[in-house]
């Protein structure tokens, strides 16, 4: 934990002397994913949100309505982007804001959140009494890998004293490199970040991390035993919404020894490199398919224009009845890749700002650091063979 809290909130030696096996205090644990470690982050910032004063225990014990009557609020909220992972909806829920109180911003075109209206959004908050628990900073969306201003949610979230987290599972790993580490400026501001060691850290199915800024912040939500982990053990499992846990802490371990800082950043250049090769080639050679998301890290997104639509997408003007006809044919195509190709490309669909709808598009993600450039060339002409027969 200490290896990558460093990494994150790049603290100084006596710090990390300080806290890193101290039983009151917690930098961060291992999860079973992003989801866990997503709920995690949010449980700290609404036990601190709405936390224990003089004659009030404090949500953790009266319970959220208890608490917002005490605190004379109306409502409690989280707010992010529109491309926040699936799992806030879970730990809204879980929460008791329920999957309403997770308001979503729009994005720009490069898919980072509108930060401006972000604070429109705080403010109407504050104008109906409703309390925000947490911004949600996204570091490498799930379905763009687009990676949120992170240094300008951060200045929102201190202008407003608001717990800053950050969705870091996909991209938090960026911080390896050299060359894309910048992506990343403002997440040393965040109160907590997600990263997932089974995603770019390169560990078995089953690892997620919640890091904590201040180490004390946890304290908001540790829970003892007295037959195990007691007040003073060193089992992060009193800062865990989990109880037993697999010691998946030991892959992360492995993979952050054998691998170390140089071999992740050489991983993560690489895969940067093949995504944006991979864009060039469809730009190049592939006139009929848009790239609808240039990749920003690893993932790429684009889709095909069947011939009939090819003269009014070029001039800017598909009706959205159009854009409906080639969602359906990128479905048929993805289909058709899963069902009789050898390669393999995924398939999602999300909200177009060109053309103010929804559309189906063709997910890459560059991972495997054994893919090479003849296997997207493979996957490519694949698909143009597939598209033939349709």
């Amino acid at each position: 934990m200490a290896k990558l809290h460093r990494l994150i909130f790049c603290e100084d030696d006596q710090f990390y002397h300080d806290f890193t096996h101290s039983p009151e205090v917690c930098l961060g644990t291992v999860t079973s994913g992003g989801t866990v470690a997503n709920l995690t982050g949010l449980w700290v910032a609404r036990n601190k949100a709405l936390g224990p004063r003089p004659g009030f225990a404090g949500v953790e014990e009266a319970g959220l309505h208890r608490a917002l009557r005490h605190y004379q609020l109306d409502d409690a909220v989280i707010i992010g982007s529109q491309l926040m992972h699936y799992s806030f909806k879970k730990a809204a829920d879980t929460l008791g804001v329920g999957t309403s109180g997770l308001l979503t911003i729009p994005y720009r075109d490069d898919y980072r959140v509108r930060v401006d209206l972000m604070e429109e959004r705080i403010l109407e908050c504050q104008r109906n009494n409703t309390a925000v628990l947490a911004l949600v900073g996204v570091a490498g969306a799930t379905e763009t890998g687009s990676v949120d201003d992170l240094e300008a949610i951060a200045t929102l979230a201190r202008k407003y004293n608001i717990h800053f987290h950050v969705d870091a599972a996909w991209g938090g790993p960026l911080v390896f490199s050299r060359r894309y580490r910048d992506l990343l400026r403002g997440i040393s501001l965040a109160d907590s970040v997600t990263i997932d060691g089974h995603k770019q850290l390169y560990t078995p199915m089953g690892c997620g991390v919640i890091l904590f800024r201040d180490p004390a912040a946890p304290q908001s939500i540790k829970k003892t035993s007295n037959y195990i982990i007691r007040n003073d053990s060193l089992d992060a499992g009193k800062f865990s919404v989990e109880g037993s846990r697999p010691a998946n802490a030991i892959y992360l371990h492995a993979s952050l020894s054998v691998l170390g800082a140089e071999g992740f950043e050489a991983l993560i250049d690489r895969n940067c490199a093949m995504a944006r090769a991979f864009a060039a080639k469809l730009v190049a050679e592939h006139p009929d398919f848009e790239i609808v998301a240039e990749p920003t890290s690893n993932i790429l997104l684009y889709r095909w224009i069947p011939k009939e639509y090819q003269a009014r997408w070029k001039a800017g003007s598909l009706t959205p009845e159009e854009n409906e006809a080639i969602n359906a044919r990128n479905q048929t195509l993805q289909a058709k890749i899963c069902r009789e190709g050898e390669s393999f490309v995924s398939r999602t669909s999300i909200f177009s700002t060109t053309y103010d709808t929804v559309i189906t598009v063709l997910r890459v993600v560059i991972a495997n650091p054994n893919t090479h450039q003849e296997h997207l060339d493979f996957a490519l002409s694949e698909q143009r063979k597939l598209i033939e027969t349709m």
